[in-house]
């Protein structure tokens, strides 16, 4: 059966409208107003699974024991990334890493631009282990963040803070999940499973 997550959340108003479409604001006194074109998402500027930065079309073997990438090829693969945005996971294991690019987040995959795209498309089992965060996409400082999630597999992302975060400090963030069997958990008390954010220094 499809299924079809989809959120926009932006500085006090809910809106679910295509691009130069209506929108209702329930902070503008409850009307309907225009929604302005949204401008060209991108692939990300910074691409991390783990602690292995990713910047171009490549294929990854992740270690079932530690969630660490190494060097794969076309007949042996975990992780591929088509060095557009899109992002494979066929049975991968992934557990969280912290660096400098990561903003010292500790992060299963982090994806990082202005009007920040990321596609996953699932084949088979996957998971990721994170102390902190699952799944990052985030837009710091001008611009949209999306995630989209597809694919026949599956996808059991865990993080002590968040199993999946889209923030985006001045856009609008999106999350849609469409025939994909996707379980995002906190593994806290004071987490979220699943958190889709924006607005300005809404970090």
């Amino acid at each position: 059966m499809k299924k079809r997550i989809a959120a926009l959340l932006f500085a006090g108003i809910l809106a679910l409208a295509p691009a130069g479409g209506t929108a209702f604001n329930p902070t503008g006194g409850g009307i309907w107003q225009t929604v302005s074109a949204v401008e060209p998402r991108s692939a990300p500027a910074t691409l991390v699974v783990c602690d292995t930065v990713i910047g171009s079309e490549s294929y990854w073997i992740t270690d079932a024991e530690t969630g660490k990438l190494s060097k794969g090829d076309t007949t042996n693969w975990n992780v591929y990334y088509d060095g557009q945005g899109k992002l494979t996971l066929n049975n991968a294991t992934i557990t969280g890493a912290s660096s400098a690019n990561t903003q010292s987040n500790t992060v299963g995959i982090y994806a990082a631009g202005q009007n920040v795209s990321l596609a996953i498309v699932l084949q088979g089992e996957n998971t990721i282990t994170s102390d902190g965060l699952g799944v990052f996409v985030y837009a710091p400082s001008t611009g949209a963040a999306s995630l989209s999630i597809t694919g026949g597999g599956s996808l059991t992302t865990s993080g002590s803070d968040k199993g999946i975060l889209v923030l985006s400090n001045s856009g609008d963030a999106a999350l849609t999940i469409e025939d994909a069997d996707v379980k995002a958990k906190c593994t806290s008390s004071a987490g979220d499973g699943v958190r889709v954010r924006s607005g300005e220094s809404s970090d």
